[in-house]
């Protein structure tokens, strides 16, 4: 089953390289900004020019580090590391439906169908954050229902930091790994009859932790997470703040 997950993923890979290699230029109308982004950050580390989640932007400049010896253009490592982040989801989403389902089979499966599926090769030509959102995403799970299994803590806290960095990736993918958590929470509450402590409790630790991992981040200047989300403040009565306070 290794080996089939491993050619699964180089497969997946090869398919997103050959795609991003067609065109000379990045492909997706976002492509520009995660170059320049990324290109900021290679000279004013750890600054962004802007208040995106941060986390996609140093792990693209990290793969471009690393690439420094083979002398290969930003553009060449931004394609090489988009279609990177998108590939590892087979990994992940393997770990997690095995851990949930006892079954290799359907791990495998599962790991094809989310490698090969139209949308997650779309978001690995454009939507990069998202694709590393998807990717690590499934780790929380995994690591979540591992601790429910087993008892141990460790595995709590490592779900909370793997949904701190969904945050610190994208803000919506995020949001949905949480109504997930709470879901199914209410879920039980309805099986049940009653409240379920114990998940209760365990899901509390994963948010805790996600939120000393990630939430930090989305603190502004003044001490309020507020602000960071103030392009919505026509719902609560306020007035949005011009992009470059947003951004």
């Amino acid at each position: 089953m290794v080996s089939a997950i491993v050619a699964i993923f180089l497969v997946a890979l090869f398919i997103r390289l050959q795609t991003n290699f067609k065109q000379k230029l990045l492909l997706g109308i976002d492509s520009p900004y995660y170059l320049q982004s990324t290109e900021y950050l290679l000279n004013n580390w750890p600054s962004l020019p802007d208040k995106a989640p941060p986390l996609v932007f140093n792990v693209l400049a990290g793969l471009h580090v690393l690439s420094s010896p083979f002398d290969l253009s930003l553009m060449t490592s931004l394609k090489i590391g988009s279609a990177l982040v998108s590939a590892i989801v087979v990994f992940a989403v393997y770990f997690m439906v095995i851990q949930l389902t006892k079954n290799r089979v359907t791990a495998v499966v599962a790991a094809f169908l989310v490698a090969f599926t139209h949308a997650n090769v779309r978001i690995s030509q454009d939507l990069w954050k998202n694709a590393l959102a998807v990717s690590l995403t499934p780790l929380s799970v995994f690591f979540f229902w591992r601790g429910m299994e087993t008892g141990k803590k460790i595995n709590l806290l490592m779900a909370g930091v793997s949904f701190g960095a969904v945050a610190l990736t994208h803000e919506l993918t995020a949001g949905a790994l949480g109504i997930a958590y709470l879901s199914y929470i209410g879920f039980l509450i309805g099986r049940r009859q009653q409240l379920p402590w114990l998940e209760i409790q365990a899901v509390a630790i994963t948010f805790l932790v996600a939120m000393c991992t990630g939430g930090i981040y989305f603190l502004d200047k003044r001490g309020s997470a507020r602000g960071r989300w103030s392009r919505f403040a026509i719902f609560w009565g306020g007035t949005p703040a011009s992009n470059r306070d947003l951004w």
